[in-house]
């Protein structure tokens, strides 16, 4: 699958499992690809902001590390925040992100589950136990930052896509926050020192002089500190 942004700018997310396996598509755009993996089952979701894919592990005779390998742009990486999400960026931009990984049981417990980078592979770890009522489903999430912002989006709580957003959004030469973000480090370093604190004082501090200069831009407050203690 693939995600365009307005720019022109691709990113191509490979599946996991047997890509021979037909897909069935649903009524609401959802492609299920039942078989796609030995015990497993892979549905690919459309949304208004990215796409995600529902893995579902059918039994404990399922694999519980998938690999998504990703067609990035030349000169473009991935990398884990301490979030536990996945930031995809060029130079100072940010491409898009994977939002950190969920799975659940059918009990609706939740099953530890995590992300690790190995070059332009994505890897998805889900730790089933003897314990662990099947199926599973987890949920890799991918979320491309022009849509987010086009889409003006803002969800309930902090977390590095909406962060990223804004951040992504007030980067422009001659932008109030311009120079912060850039003396910061750039957009993912910001994101990399926000997504590892919970506190506004803790950010602020973590963030030096630039810190209450993307306080006072009305869009970053809302989107990276509000939801802070």
């Amino acid at each position: 699958m693939h995600s365009t942004a307005a720019d022109g700018i691709t990113v191509g997310i490979g599946l996991p499992g047997n890509n021979n396996a037909p897909g069935v598509r649903t009524e609401n755009g959802t492609i299920v690809y039942p078989g796609a993996g030995n015990n497993a089952d892979l549905a690919v979701q459309p949304t208004r902001s990215g796409v995600r894919a529902l893995i579902t592990l059918n039994n404990a005779g399922a694999p519980t590390e998938y690999r998504f390998d990703l067609g990035l742009p030349q000169g473009a990486e991935a990398e884990r925040l301490a979030d536990g999400s996945v930031l995809v960026f060029k130079d100072d931009e940010v491409l898009g992100m994977f939002a950190a990984p969920w799975a659940k049981d059918t009990n609706g417990a939740t099953v530890p589950t995590s992300y690790r980078v190995e070059g332009h592979t994505l890897v998805q770890t889900i730790s089933t136990t003897p314990g662990t009522a099947f199926p599973v489903v987890a949920d890799p999430a991918w979320w491309d930052k022009t849509k987010e912002i086009a889409g003006g989006m803002v969800s309930d709580t902090w977390n590095s896509m909406k962060c990223g957003a804004a951040l992504g959004a007030a980067f422009i030469p001659g932008a109030k926050a311009y120079k912060a973000i850039k003396a910061a480090g750039g957009v993912k370093k910001v994101l990399s020192i926000l997504a590892s604190v919970d506190t506004k004082k803790g950010a602020l501090s973590a963030l030096g002089s630039g810190g209450s200069t993307l306080f006072g831009v009305k869009a970053v407050k809302k989107a990276c500190f509000d939801d802070l203690k």
